[in-house]
């Protein structure tokens, strides 16, 4: 998810939420992160770390969500929390000056499947690989969000 507006200045500093985040050469492991902070070379992030579950998640649909309250976000599998981040906190002391920014604002969905870049962590990656994942397409069932009250 990523902010509606820019406030606080550009990425990552207006933040940005991963619901989920998957990795096809690992199909039993997600994420789910916060990243904030100064510039895209002075970031910070939170959030669950590379989860492993006992499942394939290419193998079944399941359902992703979160829960974004002003306190706290949860990170919900399958209808089972399964992470929580507090929210009462500053997350980048000088640059944010409440606790919660700049997860106070508005973000907007995004749905996408990236194949490469950074977020394989090191790891000696070719996007030809993904041809050889158990399954190397992105199926999407249904979105849904609720106002949270």
């Amino acid at each position: 998810m990523m902010p509606s507006a820019s406030v606080y200045g550009v990425w990552p500093r207006s933040g940005e939420i991963d619901i989920m985040e998957y990795r096809g050469q690992r199909p039993q492991q997600i994420l789910g992160t916060l990243h904030f902070g100064a510039a895209w070379n002075n970031k910070g992030d939170s959030g669950t770390g590379e989860r492993n579950f006992s499942v394939d998640f290419s193998q079944d649909f399941h359902t992703f969500g979160l829960d974004w309250s002003p306190w706290a976000i949860q990170w919900i599998l399958d209808g089972q929390v399964y992470h929580t981040e507090t929210l009462q906190r500053n997350f980048w002391p000088g640059l944010y000056t409440n606790n919660g920014q700049p997860f106070d604002r508005n973000f907007y969905l995004i749905l996408n499947l990236a194949v490469g870049g950074s977020f394989f962590g090191g790891e000696p990656f070719d996007p030809s690989e993904a041809d050889r994942w158990p399954k190397n397409t992105l199926e999407v069932d249904w979105v849904r969000k609720y106002e949270w009250r």
